[in-house]
Parts: structure tokens; sequence; C-alpha cells
């Protein structure tokens, strides 16, 4: 099968860590089934299912969601194992049933963190949505201690530092994901006044959980929209890290109930059985 996930080279060269995590994680769970000369396509992690979609073979949909472009039709080429939530299989009008959550909860079965320096202080994270500026974020971060991580990193390295934090203050949907999954709590915060909340809220009701989020800009005021060399530089550097220290002393990170984390992760594996077995019989062929 080929992986499909959202890839732009144009927009983001070094590609985002919730879509490349579909390379990483398939190839751990699935190595058997990943041919690119095979007509099938698996379709899981990300807000996939748009008009983009691939239209011809056999499909694959693997905890993917809705929430970029528009609603397409369920086609018969295509297997819908699970989705990322309720919204989505309302979206699809398909069997809500399906809706057990987004498939990179699954990190947990593969990732084994280096817990070999557990004396040192565990770090308190910010991981902006890819599209977010460095600037203020990375020197406001820096002021405050807290760690900047750059979304675009490779993926081992993303895992390896939300596996040794002690939270996470993530913009980046699947920061709060993966932090969920390997256990450590996490914070959603918005940078921007446009922020799909339709994803969010998907996957935060799959885990039984609310999406609150943080906002860090104000009604007249947008960080995001001052550069370096804006007369407002040093002023929004301020006001940011004054906003990320509030967070810090101020809100309490959510994590969701283990028994839903191990529920929802023997659902995927069950799924994850359905889908070897469709293709041993061929039916991607």
């Amino acid at each position: 099968m080929k992986i499909y996930y959202w890839k732009d080279k144009s927009k983001c060269p070094r590609g985002n860590f919730g879509d490349e995590l579909n390379v990483w994680l398939w190839e751990k769970l699935i190595p058997e089934l990943l041919d690119q000369k095979d007509q099938g396509c698996l379709v899981g992690i990300g807000t996939l299912l748009n008009q983009e979609i691939p239209s011809n073979g056999k499909i694959a949909i693997f905890g993917s969601g809705t929430g970029y472009g528009s609603i397409p039709q369920v086609d018969k080429d295509w297997r819908i194992y699970c989705l990322r939530g309720k919204h989505t299989a309302s979206a699809l009008q398909v069997d809500p049933e399906l809706a057990i959550t987004d498939a990179a909860l699954l990190v947990r079965s593969c990732y084994t963190p280096n817990i070999s320096n557990q004396s040192v202080e565990k770090p308190i994270l910010f991981i902006p949505h890819w599209e977010t500026p460095i600037f203020p974020w990375k020197l406001a971060c820096e002021q405050i201690g807290i760690t900047y991580v750059d979304p675009c990193e490779p993926v081992e390295d993303i895992l390896h530092k939300i596996s040794h934090a002690k939270y996470v203050i993530a913009e980046a949907m699947h920061g709060a994901i993966v932090a969920d999954s390997l256990r450590i709590p996490w914070i959603s915060i918005t940078t921007r006044p446009s922020i799909n909340t339709f994803k969010w809220l998907d996957w935060c009701g799959s885990m039984q959980m609310q999406y609150k989020p943080i906002s860090l800009y104000w009604k007249r005021f947008t960080p995001n929209s001052i550069t370096p060399n804006s007369p407002l530089a040093g002023l929004t550097v301020m006001l940011a890290s004054q906003r990320l220290n509030w967070i810090v002393n101020s809100i309490d990170p959510l994590l969701s109930e283990e028994k839903i984390s191990i529920q929802k992760q023997k659902l995927l594996h069950q799924k994850l059985d359905e889908l070897r077995d469709d293709w041993v019989r061929g039916l991607f062929n």
C-alpha cells in the first residue's frame, strides 16, 4: 500500500511533525503492507478527508479526520476502519462506531523513551503550529525557561523531547495527541484567531476531554503579525512571555484517563488486525 499524507514542499519544505508521523508509525506497525508499487492507499494520520483524497484504487482509511476543504462523498472503494472522532463520522454520514480516535495514539505502542536521566529536571515544551512564525515565540520561551520545539524537526527528535517533558503547551494538535499517548500532560493554546477548532473538538471528544484553548493573542493585537525588525518587537516578546508565564503559573495541564487511552489503543489494534487480514485477502489489489 502507498501512504497518503499531507506534504507540500513549497509551503513546508522540511515536513510537519503530525504529517511526517505517518511514515514513522506505519513503517513500524505494518511494514509488510507498505509497497509504493501497490494500487492500494492508506489514508492515516491527518485532516485528510476532503476533495484531495486519491480517487483511483482502493483506499484504507485509518484514524483520519475531516476539517479542511470540502466533505467528500464516501466512495465504494473506501474501507473505513476507524475515524478521528464523531464529528468526522457525522460529516461523512457513516456509523458513529467508526469514531475511535486519531491513529497517532498508536505511538505509545511502538515508542520506548530513553529514561536514563530521570534525575534531570523535566522541561516544559512549547510546540506551535507549523505556520506560526518563530518570532516572537522562541524568544518569549527562552525568557521564561520554556523549551521551544520546531514542529518541522525530525519525528524522532520531537518524540524524544515530548517523552521527557514535564508537560507540553501545544498549538500543534499532534503535539498534544502524541503527548497524551505517551502520558505526558498538555495544554492547548492558539496564537491566532483562525484556528481549526473542528479537528480539535473531534479528537478531544474521542478521548472524553473538553477542548478549551488558551489564547496567546488579543483582540487588537496579534503577536504573530509583528516582525523582528518592528519597533514593537521588544514589547511583543515581553507580552508573549508574560502570557506564557501566566499559563505556566495558572493553568492545569490535561491528560486523558488511562483506562480510556488503553481502551482506545486496543480498539485501534483490533482495527489494525482487520486491515492486515483484508490486505492478505487481496482486497487492496
